[in-house]
């Protein structure tokens, strides 16, 4: 299963501008296929990020919320779905 970076106070996963296989870009949602590249990852962010381990379907949903839209943060809500909003401040992802 993929790993995705969450942040334990906002409920935010990480995002940001990639590219395809067919070299083309998007913005999706970072994840890594071990827990140890994940890990690795989180090493150099502040320490209320943590790793999660996400089903195969569910990162595709959070990329859907997405929309390829750089102005929108995908949130995890308290229940466990995710939401995506606008961001306060489009050009930090």
């Amino acid at each position: 299963m993929p790993y995705v970076l969450r942040n334990r106070m906002t409920g935010e996963i990480r995002s940001s501008m990639m590219t395809n296989m067919y070299d083309l870009p998007y913005y999706g949602t970072n994840f890594w296929e071990t827990r140890e590249e994940a890990e690795r990852e989180l090493a150099d962010m502040p320490a209320e990020w943590e790793v999660l381990e996400v089903a195969e379907e569910r990162l595709k949903l959070f990329n859907v919320k997405l929309r390829n839209n750089p102005r929108l943060r995908l949130h995890l809500a308290p229940d466990g779905q995710p939401e995506a909003r606008e961001a306060s401040n489009p050009e930090a992802p």
